[in-house]
């Protein structure tokens, strides 16, 4: 965008090369006699100021941060951040609930789990933001992440964990704690769940997107392993029979389901990226009306 349209764009009714209409004058006496005038701010200035705030105005996924706002809710853990651009989790017991404000992750930040018995972490999303992840996503146990807001893995990114749920349904604290992995709270028709980037689980491990929308355009890695792109609004976790999603008799997806763009969805989930899973399973599995 020219830079002059730009300006008249920042300041209506400006022509280029015109000051802006100037406030009135305070005019003080310094000690001496010596009148001041106070300098107002360069056009310059004004315009740089303005031009910021117009890009964050509409841009605002250029600006990112680290996840925000955690509490532990459940099992024993600590949040550290030893840099601008660094968090570690460090989880002591099989099971931990933190619950977030937000969960987004910038392209040179990291967010890492470190779980010294194995196991899950669930991570919840209180906060009205969608999860942006750009940046680097690990942990050595089974990282849930829940966000009724939507999630995008975004290109660039590069998650690896020993398994990843990725969903906009709910779990009660209960239900998870007592292994009854029934995510039974439903979210909008307005949240999808997007790959463009690299996701990779260990061996024998279980990549999952669920919601009403499911698109994967990026890669996902899960040798020997499973991996589910399921649409529907509720389902169950089976994780010590076949480990696959199952979706709910109830979870009928009725109605027309909108991406992250606004726009509507003509299928609810789709591949255009690659799958690999070799010695696995890969599911599509769809339950609309």
């Amino acid at each position: 965008m020219n830079v002059f349209k730009m300006n008249q764009r920042a300041f209506p009714g400006a022509a280029a090369g015109c000051s802006l209409p100037a406030k009135p004058v305070d005019v003080t006496r310094r000690r001496g006699g010596v009148f001041r005038i106070p300098k107002k701010p360069s056009n310059t200035a004004i315009f740089l100021v303005s031009f910021l705030s117009y890009l964050i105005g509409i841009f605002p996924s250029m600006v990112f941060a680290l996840p925000t706002g955690g509490t532990v809710q459940a099992g024993s853990a600590t949040i550290d951040q030893p840099s601008s651009q660094q968090m570690t989790i460090h989880q002591t017991t099989e099971k931990a609930i933190i619950d977030w404000q937000g969960f987004g992750i910038g392209s040179t930040e990291q967010v890492d789990f470190q779980l010294s018995q194995g196991g899950v972490t669930l991570n919840r999303v209180t906060g009205n933001d969608v999860s942006q992840i750009f940046g680097k996503l690990t942990s050595n146990g089974d990282l849930w992440l829940i966000n009724p807001n939507g999630i995008l893995f975004g290109a660039g990114a590069q998650v690896d964990v020993h398994g990843l749920l990725a969903t906009t349904s709910d779990i009660t604290n209960a239900d998870f704690l007592s292994s009854n992995y029934n995510f039974g709270v439903p979210s909008s028709l307005a949240s999808t769940v997007v790959n463009q980037g690299s996701i990779t689980a260990a061996e024998g491990g279980l990549v999952a997107l669920v919601a009403p929308g499911v698109q994967n355009m990026g890669v996902i890695n899960a040798r020997l392993g499973k991996v589910s792109l399921a649409s529907g609004k509720t389902f169950t976790v089976d994780l010590y029979g076949d480990q696959l999603i199952n979706l709910a008799v109830d979870s009928q997806v009725m109605g027309q389901v909108t991406g992250m763009d606004g726009e509507v969805l003509s299928s609810l989930v789709t591949n255009s990226g690659s799958i690999f899973a070799d010695g696995g399973v890969v599911q599509l599995d769809v339950n609309a009306a």
